[in-house]
């Protein structure tokens, strides 16, 4: 991935609730990110309230070191009240944030996203005079982004506020 990024728009990220599967991943076992996609379609009918309109992927850095990150496939929802046995809720959003347009030619995808995300943190962030206000980084899947051939667009989403 090119160290080259589509400029952000900074604008609104409204409080949006998702409902999903979580797992812990590491170097070795990223390339399992796509299964989850795959296990989450299995039991998206016990998913209560989903809006329709988008999917997330979010991903919460823990060691970046050893490249270990907990991830959550997941479907927004109109409210947490009602999450499955084996699924997790997570309330995101509320605040600004900076949303990437990512054009997505065909998988894997996974090395692209991790690039971009990568380029994010390393070139972006810190010429911008943004900081992040949240511990998470997240993947916006819409009507843009075709699931079969892993095509389309899709937002890489970062909460940030003006650095002070």
């Amino acid at each position: 991935m090119s160290e080259k990024l589509p400029k952000p728009q900074i604008r609104d990220f409204p409080t949006t609730y998702v409902v999903g599967l979580e797992r812990r991943f590491e170097r070795e076992t990223l390339v399992d990110i796509g299964r989850m996609w795959t296990a989450l379609r299995e039991v998206a009918g016990e998913i209560e309230n989903p809006t329709g309109t988008a999917a997330f992927g979010i991903s919460q850095m823990r060691d970046r070191q050893t490249l270990t990150l907990d991830y959550i496939a997941g479907v927004e929802v109109s409210d947490l009240d009602h999450v499955p046995e084996g699924l997790v809720g997570r309330e995101i959003g509320g605040g600004q944030a900076a949303f990437f347009p990512l054009k997505l030619t065909g998988g894997p995808i996974g090395e692209v996203i991790g690039g971009a995300m990568g380029a994010i943190w390393r070139v972006w962030m810190p010429a911008s005079g943004f900081e992040a206000t949240a511990d998470y980084d997240i993947e916006r899947y819409d009507y843009r982004f075709n699931p079969k051939s892993l095509t389309g667009y899709i937002e890489l989403v970062v909460p940030v506020k003006p650095r002070s």
